[in-house]
Protein backbone atom coordinates (compact mmCIF):
# COMPACT_ATOMS: atom_id res chain seq x y z
CA UNK A 1 0.00 0.00 0.00
CA UNK A 2 1.26 3.47 -0.87
CA UNK A 3 0.34 6.25 1.57
CA UNK A 4 0.95 9.96 1.06
CA UNK A 5 1.99 10.85 4.62
CA UNK A 6 2.11 14.61 4.08
CA UNK A 7 -0.66 16.46 2.29
CA UNK A 8 -2.11 19.85 3.15
CA UNK A 9 -5.71 20.80 2.49
CA UNK A 10 -5.20 23.97 0.43
CA UNK A 11 -7.98 26.55 0.57
CA UNK A 12 -8.92 26.52 -3.13
CA UNK A 13 -12.22 25.68 -4.77
CA UNK A 14 -12.25 22.03 -5.86
CA UNK A 15 -8.84 21.28 -4.30
CA UNK A 16 -9.90 18.15 -2.42
CA UNK A 17 -11.46 16.49 -5.47
CA UNK A 18 -8.38 17.31 -7.57
CA UNK A 19 -6.06 15.95 -4.87
CA UNK A 20 -7.94 12.67 -4.52
CA UNK A 21 -8.17 12.24 -8.31
CA UNK A 22 -4.42 12.83 -8.76
CA UNK A 23 -3.43 10.58 -5.87
CA UNK A 24 -5.63 7.79 -7.28
CA UNK A 25 -4.06 8.28 -10.72
CA UNK A 26 -0.68 7.73 -9.07
CA UNK A 27 -1.96 4.57 -7.31
CA UNK A 28 -1.68 6.20 -3.89
CA UNK A 29 -4.30 4.53 -1.72
CA UNK A 30 -4.40 6.75 1.37
CA UNK A 31 -3.74 10.44 2.03
CA UNK A 32 -2.74 11.81 5.45
CA UNK A 33 -4.44 15.19 5.13
CA UNK A 34 -3.99 18.19 7.41
CA UNK A 35 -5.43 21.68 7.39
CA UNK A 36 -2.94 24.08 8.92
CA UNK A 37 -5.03 27.23 8.64
CA UNK A 38 -5.02 30.59 6.91
CA UNK A 39 -1.40 31.44 7.73
CA UNK A 40 -0.56 28.81 5.10
CA UNK A 41 -3.60 29.30 2.82
CA UNK A 42 -5.02 26.04 4.14
CA UNK A 43 -8.32 24.80 5.49
CA UNK A 44 -9.09 23.99 9.15
CA UNK A 45 -9.35 20.81 11.23
CA UNK A 46 -13.12 20.99 10.77
CA UNK A 47 -12.68 20.99 6.99
CA UNK A 48 -10.38 17.96 7.23
CA UNK A 49 -12.98 16.18 9.37
CA UNK A 50 -15.54 16.78 6.62
CA UNK A 51 -13.06 15.51 4.01
CA UNK A 52 -12.69 12.33 6.07
CA UNK A 53 -16.46 11.86 5.84
CA UNK A 54 -16.52 12.61 2.11
CA UNK A 55 -13.66 10.22 1.28
CA UNK A 56 -13.56 7.71 4.17
CA UNK A 57 -11.73 5.14 2.04
CA UNK A 58 -8.92 7.58 1.17
CA UNK A 59 -8.47 10.37 3.74
CA UNK A 60 -6.64 9.79 7.02
CA UNK A 61 -7.11 12.93 9.10
CA UNK A 62 -4.06 14.54 10.68
CA UNK A 63 -5.31 17.27 13.01
CA UNK A 64 -3.32 20.48 13.25
CA UNK A 65 -2.02 21.34 16.71
CA UNK A 66 0.15 24.41 17.27
CA UNK A 67 2.33 24.03 20.37
CA UNK A 68 2.22 27.08 22.60
CA UNK A 69 -1.12 28.12 21.13
CA UNK A 70 -3.38 25.06 21.29
CA UNK A 71 -4.03 23.17 24.55
CA UNK A 72 -3.00 19.50 24.86
CA UNK A 73 -6.70 18.58 25.22
CA UNK A 74 -7.08 19.31 21.52
CA UNK A 75 -5.42 15.94 20.86
CA UNK A 76 -8.20 14.20 22.83
CA UNK A 77 -10.85 16.05 20.82
CA UNK A 78 -9.19 15.24 17.49
CA UNK A 79 -8.90 11.56 18.36
CA UNK A 80 -12.56 11.40 19.40
CA UNK A 81 -13.49 12.93 16.03
CA UNK A 82 -11.65 10.21 14.10
CA UNK A 83 -8.32 11.90 13.41
CA UNK A 84 -5.50 9.35 13.44
CA UNK A 85 -2.43 11.60 13.39
CA UNK A 86 -1.30 15.11 14.25
CA UNK A 87 0.47 17.77 12.20
CA UNK A 88 2.63 20.20 14.18
CA UNK A 89 4.34 23.37 13.00
CA UNK A 90 5.26 26.88 14.16
CA UNK A 91 5.79 26.27 17.89
CA UNK A 92 6.28 29.24 20.18
CA UNK A 93 9.32 27.48 21.75
CA UNK A 94 11.65 24.73 20.53
CA UNK A 95 9.82 21.49 19.73
CA UNK A 96 11.47 19.71 22.65
CA UNK A 97 10.35 22.22 25.28
CA UNK A 98 8.84 20.26 28.15
CA UNK A 99 5.75 22.48 28.04
CA UNK A 100 4.75 20.50 24.94
CA UNK A 101 5.21 17.06 26.50
CA UNK A 102 1.48 16.67 27.33
CA UNK A 103 0.73 16.96 23.58
CA UNK A 104 3.29 14.28 22.78
CA UNK A 105 2.11 12.06 25.64
CA UNK A 106 -1.48 12.21 24.39
CA UNK A 107 -0.40 11.31 20.86
CA UNK A 108 1.68 8.42 22.19
CA UNK A 109 -1.25 7.21 24.32
CA UNK A 110 -3.60 7.17 21.30
CA UNK A 111 -1.02 5.78 18.89
CA UNK A 112 -1.27 8.95 16.78
CA UNK A 113 1.91 9.66 14.81
CA UNK A 114 3.07 13.27 14.67
CA UNK A 115 4.14 14.88 11.42
CA UNK A 116 6.55 17.63 12.49
CA UNK A 117 7.38 20.41 10.07
CA UNK A 118 11.15 20.65 10.25
CA UNK A 119 13.43 23.24 8.74
CA UNK A 120 12.67 26.51 7.04
CA UNK A 121 9.01 27.44 7.01
CA UNK A 122 7.34 29.26 4.13
CA UNK A 123 4.38 31.42 5.03
CA UNK A 124 1.74 32.75 2.63
CA UNK A 125 2.07 36.08 4.40
CA UNK A 126 4.27 37.40 7.19
CA UNK A 127 2.38 38.12 10.39
CA UNK A 128 4.87 39.30 13.06
CA UNK A 129 2.51 38.63 15.98
CA UNK A 130 2.42 34.92 15.01
CA UNK A 131 6.07 34.69 16.19
CA UNK A 132 7.15 32.09 13.64
CA UNK A 133 10.78 30.98 13.75
CA UNK A 134 12.29 28.22 11.61
CA UNK A 135 15.07 27.83 14.19
CA UNK A 136 12.55 26.31 16.64
CA UNK A 137 11.77 23.55 14.14
CA UNK A 138 15.22 22.02 13.70
CA UNK A 139 15.25 18.22 13.41
CA UNK A 140 17.63 17.84 16.36
CA UNK A 141 14.74 18.66 18.73
CA UNK A 142 13.01 15.45 17.63
CA UNK A 143 15.91 13.49 19.13
CA UNK A 144 14.95 14.60 22.64
CA UNK A 145 11.27 13.83 22.03
CA UNK A 146 12.04 10.41 20.52
CA UNK A 147 13.94 9.38 23.62
CA UNK A 148 11.29 10.72 26.02
CA UNK A 149 8.43 9.06 24.07
CA UNK A 150 9.81 5.83 22.57
CA UNK A 151 6.37 4.57 21.44
CA UNK A 152 5.54 7.82 19.63
CA UNK A 153 6.07 7.59 15.89
CA UNK A 154 7.32 10.85 14.43
CA UNK A 155 7.75 11.99 10.85
CA UNK A 156 10.40 14.62 10.16
CA UNK A 157 8.86 16.51 7.25
CA UNK A 158 11.02 18.00 4.50
CA UNK A 159 14.01 16.12 5.93
CA UNK A 160 14.77 19.21 8.03
CA UNK A 161 15.62 21.41 5.05
CA UNK A 162 18.38 22.72 5.11
CA UNK A 163 19.54 20.60 8.08
CA UNK A 164 19.48 17.34 6.13
CA UNK A 165 22.44 15.69 7.87
CA UNK A 166 20.93 16.51 11.26
CA UNK A 167 17.58 14.99 10.23
CA UNK A 168 19.21 11.83 8.87
CA UNK A 169 21.25 11.33 12.01
CA UNK A 170 18.20 11.79 14.25
CA UNK A 171 16.31 9.19 12.19
CA UNK A 172 19.30 6.81 12.17
CA UNK A 173 19.59 6.91 15.96
CA UNK A 174 15.87 6.74 16.78
CA UNK A 175 13.75 3.90 15.37
CA UNK A 176 10.57 5.91 15.96
CA UNK A 177 11.64 8.83 13.71
CA UNK A 178 10.95 8.71 9.98
CA UNK A 179 11.83 11.11 7.18
CA UNK A 180 9.46 12.45 4.54
CA UNK A 181 9.92 14.14 1.20
CA UNK A 182 11.97 17.26 0.70
CA UNK A 183 9.43 19.30 -1.29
Amino acid sequence: MIIDAHAHYIDEEGYLDRLVTEERRLDIEKICLSGIGPLFNCKSNEDVRKAMEEYPDVIIGFGFVRPGVDPPELVDKLYSEGFRGVKITCPRKNYDDKEYYPIYAACERYGMPILFHTGIVTLQRVVPEEDVSSARMRPVYLDTIAKAFPRLNMICAHMGMPWYAEACEVARLNPNVYLSKIS
